[in-house]
Formats: structure tokens, sequence, C-alpha cells
């Protein structure tokens, strides 16, 4: 077992009694991941942000009954998602007019994407900005299995084995999936004349 995975484990023991800083640093080790995974589901920032918070407001107030038989990460997600359709589902019953304009390609809500590359001249930066925004534009495009798996890998820098636990896919299903999510994404940037 991993250092990472013990730390996890630790974490959780101690949430589960009662610690409320083992949680929150529960919560900020798998912030980001939630909320990217939930973005992807709802395409609406302040909804993901909402149900990204109630996902662990129900993964703490659940976590007697979390046995252990898969990771933390694991069983997040699942409550993640399961919470985001289930919002999806009540969304979809009432009819409501937004206060704000329906957003077009050029609005999508921010989805955390990582750069860690150092830069020093504004127009590398704003390069950058520029390339993130058109593979976060690319990565709204695809279907809702290929965008989950591809933020996990390439955004959240899962392994395919965690991916497939997560997932509960083989190793062959998860590695084809991403395969073809980067595919449409490549497909994406070239409509886009970025590539």
């Amino acid at each position: 077992m991993n250092d990472e995975n013990y730390n996890e484990n630790e974490l959780v023991n101690k949430a589960r009694k009662g610690d409320g800083d083992a949680f929150g640093q529960l919560m900020h080790r798998y912030n980001s991941f939630i909320y990217n995974v939930v973005i992807g589901l709802v395409k609406n920032q302040y909804d993901a942000q909402d149900i990204t918070q109630e996902s662990f407001f129900k993964a703490y107030r659940s976590l007697g009954s979390f046995r252990g038989d898969s990771k933390f990460s694991s069983w997040l997600y699942r409550i993640a998602v399961n919470t985001a359709k289930d919002f999806i589902r009540s969304a979809s019953r009432r009819r409501t007019l937004p206060l704000e304009p329906e957003s077009d390609d050029d609005d999508l809500p921010p989805m955390q994407i990582k750069d860690d590359s150092p830069m020093s001249e504004p127009q590398e930066v704003l390069e950058a900005e520029e390339r993130k925004n058109a593979v976060r534009k690319a990565i709204s495009r695809l279907s809702d299995n290929h965008r989950e798996i591809i933020i996990m890998r390439d955004i959240e820098g899962y392994s395919y084995e965690e991916i497939g636990e997560i997932l509960n896919l083989e190793l062959g299903t998860v590695k084809s999936r991403i395969n073809r999510a980067r595919n449409a994404v490549k497909e994406e940037l070239i409509k886009m004349k970025i590539i």
C-alpha cells in the first residue's frame, strides 16, 4: 500500500471519528476532481459548485456506510455523479427561466485545467490561456463518457487502474475510451484550427 493510500485511509478513519480537519483535507484533495466531473455533467459553474458542496456534505453524513472496499475517491465519485444526475432529473421536471442569458460556446463554465509551465512574457500567458480555452471547449463537446474519462486521466492525472476502479471498467476499456476521447478532442481542435 503506498503512502498516499495510507494517508487517505488514515484521514478517512479520523473523519469517521468526527475529526473535521481530516475531512477538510479530504475535501481539499478531491475538490477539483469532483468539480471537474460535475461540471462535465451539468455544464453550469454555479450548479457545479453547489453540487460539489452537496456531494461532500452527503459523503460526510454517510462516512459510517463507507466500508473501504474501494478507494475513498471512487466512493466519493459515485456520490458526486449520483448527486449530479439527481439534480439533472429534478431540473428537467421544473421549468425555470434563467436570470442570465444562456451561454454560448464562448462562455463555457470554467474547467479547472492545470498548467505548470513557466511563462514570463505576456504573449506566452495569453497564448497559453487561449490553448486552455480551446481545450476546454473541445472537451465540453465530447459525449459524457468521453468527457468524464479524459478529465480523470488528462486533467486530474488518475492512472488507468484508478479510473478502471472508479468507473468499474476493465483496463482495456479504459485505455480504448481514453484513446477515442483524445482523438475526439484532437478532431475538435482541428475544426477550431488550433492544431
